[in-house]
């Protein structure tokens, strides 16, 4: 579904960060936090589209939503929650990874 998509600048993902949640200064740390849980969500995007069982689409749907909400929660100016979001997600992205070639 996404894996088509083209986008001709990155200034449509920079907006999108700039008017999510309540960030109105971000910092570098929060740039790679939101990045990080970008690259998750796509995964869970990808993982939802490969299924055919509607328990499992819902499930990867949830973990999408839950995530966002994570994401957005974090304070821009908190670097100990981003350190910990950022290994967290980076952790669950190499997981996932392992478990599609395992």
């Amino acid at each position: 579904m996404f894996g088509s998509r083209s986008w001709s600048s990155s200034s449509s993902v920079q907006t999108s960060i700039r008017f999510s949640g309540s960030h109105s200064c971000r910092t570098p740390g929060y740039d790679i936090c939101a990045e990080t849980a970008t690259q998750l969500s796509a995964r869970y995007v990808r993982l939802s589209d490969d299924t055919t069982n509607e328990n499992e689409w819902r499930d990867w749907w949830n973990k999408v939503v839950y995530l966002r909400d994570e994401k957005n929660a974090v304070d821009a100016h908190d670097r100990a929650t981003m350190i910990a979001k950022i290994t967290a997600w980076t952790t669950a992205i190499r997981e996932l990874g392992e478990q599609r070639r395992g």
